[in-house]
């Protein structure tokens, strides 16, 4: 799409914690698997233990699917994003609202269970080949919100803030405490912070075996946006706005 990569320099996930355009209000959105990367989620009263890799998010406007198609997977909106070379967006015109998120590459650890005597065990996800699945380098996606309803990403900017405004290397115990709370937890411990040349050694002192990719998503290609044309072919014919709140 033209435009993109000089929109990315000059405001498109680059604001980090802040809408780089006007801030305005957000609703909508989910996971998406359209994306490539792995996306962090976990089930209600699970916890896990994350590591980050980047300090600052990687934010956008996308719009969630569900209203569309009934899927999970989002979209990154052309409007909001200032990438729709004046054309606007078709989501956006047929009442699709976008969600501001922040995302981050972190390593997923594994969940967490404490023994008895206050220890930690952190296990892996085993398929159904019998391959565990652990030290997986992740998207964590969270949401702004808004003032009456704050999202995850208000929370992780308070949280940096503590760690010197940045959470690379931060690592924490990450609850999520019911079905109705964003799908990468709501209740945030934190571990210790590890150094960046010391993020592999770490790692392998928690059982990571082999080499671990350490470094963060590249952003720009995982969230390229579909042109005014596809997304256009995506609504369709929708025109009476759904119910696209599928916050979880």
């Amino acid at each position: 799409m033209s435009g993109f990569g000089s929109a990315f320099g000059g405001g498109f996930g680059g604001g980090g914690w802040d809408d780089p355009l006007d801030g305005a209000g957000d609703s909508g959105g989910g996971g998406g698997k359209d994306y490539g990367p792995r996306k962090f989620w976990m089930p209600a009263q699970a916890t896990k233990r994350v590591m980050f890799v980047d300090g600052s998010p990687f934010s956008l406007y996308e719009h969630g699917l569900y209203a569309i198609n009934k899927s999970k997977d989002n979209v990154t909106c052309l409007k909001k994003n200032g990438l729709d070379d004046g054309k606007g967006c078709p989501l956006c015109e047929a009442e699709v609202w976008p969600s501001f998120v922040g995302y981050f590459t972190v390593i997923d650890c594994g969940d967490v269970t404490r023994r008895p005597d206050g220890s930690v065990k952190l296990s892996g996800f085993t398929g159904k080949t019998g391959k565990v699945y652990q030290f997986q380098k992740s998207l964590l996606g969270a949401k702004r919100g808004g003032k009456d309803k704050p999202g995850v990403l208000q929370k992780l900017r308070r949280l940096a803030g503590k760690h010197g405004d940045s959470l690379a290397g931060t690592v924490w115990d990450v609850y999520r405490s019911g079905a109705k709370v964003e799908s990468v937890g709501d209740e945030w411990e934190f571990v210790e912070k590890v150094k960046p040349s010391e993020y592999a050694s770490y790692l392998a002192g928690l059982g990571a075996q082999g080499d671990i990719d350490l470094k963060p998503f590249d952003y720009a290609k995982v969230f390229e946006p579909k042109g005014y044309d596809a997304l256009k072919r995506l609504v369709g014919d929708r025109v009476k706005p759904a119910d696209d709140d599928l916050d979880y």
